[in-house]
């Protein structure tokens, strides 16, 4: 039984105060009632293999077993051959501190991700650039405790700004902690003033030799000029981001290459576009476009565009809650299976 299924088996039992109506003198068949009707048939046939395989290795419980089994077969010291009660009140005894045992392993699982998560939070940009003539806004939602998506700002070469939006591949802890490596790797090369097109090469041997294949990222990061407001970008393999022109046109940048950490040696163009008064640049993870509903259908690109379009004309923070709202509203309640991260850029 995978770690996850069994942490959500048993999150869900807790929400249901089921710890609170089993006790060490609970029979088996009240536990197999109760969970059954907490749980349902499914769930329970995956936490009864689970127990299964957790008594099979526990070898106190089996010595325990057949310390009695051997008292049941000599007739023990009464005469009488009835061991088969004591023996079901060790075995519920055994049952119980399995699921207890289980129940604490869980809240130190759960609490150790709180503090991961609270880590990950700290490498988020705690303020936006305050840049003339510019707004941003950015906000990171991870459907776990932790995630693989990230965002930042970094003040970079005289007045220019880099901007990032970045994917790891995968999800939970392993994903995270390349979050940590990588917000500390661009960290450094922006502070040793590389040029973007360097940093990227960089980053992506940097990957490549600490990390295994299917750990790639996709990554869109951005110099901005402030004084002539251009902005230069690589695209590695990234959802493009929309630039949306106050005329109405919508620009898709793509300009770039491969997702970094995957093909070493890989090269990448860079791209340019001239930002005008009123333009806005939406930047996004795939959770977006692929949060689903209960049909299973995706939000896609169309809804996201409708709801950039829509609230357009709103201060940059309104206008990604009001886009959050519309995944939820979309999603109904739907459980999220990625993180979901937007940053916008507007030039006045």
């Amino acid at each position: 039984m995978e770690t996850q299924n069994l942490n959500d088996i048993l999150g869900r039992l807790s929400e249901q105060n089921f710890w609170d109506q089993v006790t060490p003198t609970s029979s088996s068949s009240d536990i197999a009632q109760l969970t059954n009707e907490l749980l349902g048939h499914r769930d329970t046939l995956l936490l009864d293999e689970t127990l299964d395989s957790s008594m099979q290795n526990m070898a106190s419980f089996d010595a325990l077993i057949q310390r009695f089994e051997n008292l049941d077969q000599r007739g023990g010291s009464n005469g009488n051959g009835d061991y088969s009660k004591m023996r079901d009140d060790h075995r519920n005894r055994a049952v119980y501190l399995v699921l207890n045992g289980m129940k604490k392993k869980l809240e130190f699982y759960q609490s150790e991700l709180q503090v991961a998560s609270r880590i990950q939070q700290s490498l988020l940009p705690l303020d936006t650039p305050q840049i003339p003539g510019y707004d941003f806004w950015g906000e990171c939602k991870s459907c776990n405790e932790v995630g693989g998506d990230f965002f930042h700002y970094y003040k970079h070469i005289g007045s220019d700004w880099l901007f990032l939006i970045a994917d790891v591949a995968g999800k939970g802890l392993p994903s995270s902690l390349i979050v940590s490596s990588l917000q500390a790797y661009v960290t450094a090369e922006v502070e040793n003033k590389v040029p973007l097109d360097v940093l990227v090469q960089n980053l992506d041997h940097f990957l490549i030799s600490n990390t295994t294949p299917e750990k790639f990222v996709t990554l869109f990061i951005a110099q901005l000029n402030p004084e002539i407001d251009t902005l230069t970008y690589v695209n590695a393999g990234h959802n493009p981001p929309m630039l949306m022109r106050a005329d109405g046109e919508v620009q898709s940048l793509k300009t770039g290459g491969p997702v970094v950490g995957m093909f070493d040696g890989a090269t990448r163009d860079l791209g340019t576009v001239q930002l005008r008064s009123n333009d806005t640049l939406a930047l996004y993870t795939d959770g977006v476009t692929e949060a689903e509903n209960p049909s299973e259908q995706m939000f896609g690109e169309m809804r996201f565009l409708d709801a950039l379009q829509r609230n357009h004309s709103a201060d940059l923070q309104t206008m990604i809650q009001s886009i959050f709202d519309t995944i939820q509203d979309f999603t109904q309640g739907y459980p999220a299976t990625d993180d979901v991260t937007m940053m916008l850029v507007r030039k006045h």
